[in-house]
């Protein structure tokens, strides 16, 4: 659960719940569901949620980068102006990133969400 998103009308404003989450998923026991066919010795799996209030538009990776023990990867909506007039209520946002597997501690995330 995170802060600031609409659930089921009502707005989450909980200051003891973080804005965003991230998870690095790097063994089968990190999954609550394990996807099929992941080769856990050379993949892994970023999952970052956070509140949006364009959770239908399209995202890419405009860019991603290591920083030693850190991974930055910035989103940006497809498109230039698709954003603009589709603001809604906030609510949760699932990124889900499948990459080779680094040797990272964090991720931080920056740009459209």
């Amino acid at each position: 659960m995170i802060s600031g998103v609409f659930i089921d009308g009502k707005y989450v404003d909980d200051e003891n719940l973080p804005k965003t989450r991230v998870q690095i998923l790097k063994t089968e026991d990190d999954f609550e569901i394990v996807p099929l066919d992941i080769d856990f010795e050379n993949q892994m799996f970023i999952r970052f949620i956070a509140p949006s209030s364009h959770p239908n538009n399209e995202l890419r990776i405009s860019s991603i980068r290591k920083d030693g023990d850190i991974l930055r990867i910035e989103l940006r909506f497809v498109g230039s102006n698709n954003h603009l007039n589709n603001a809604r209520p906030p609510e949760r946002r699932v990124v889900v990133i499948r990459m080779d597997r680094i040797n990272i501690t964090s991720v931080e995330f920056a740009g459209n969400i």
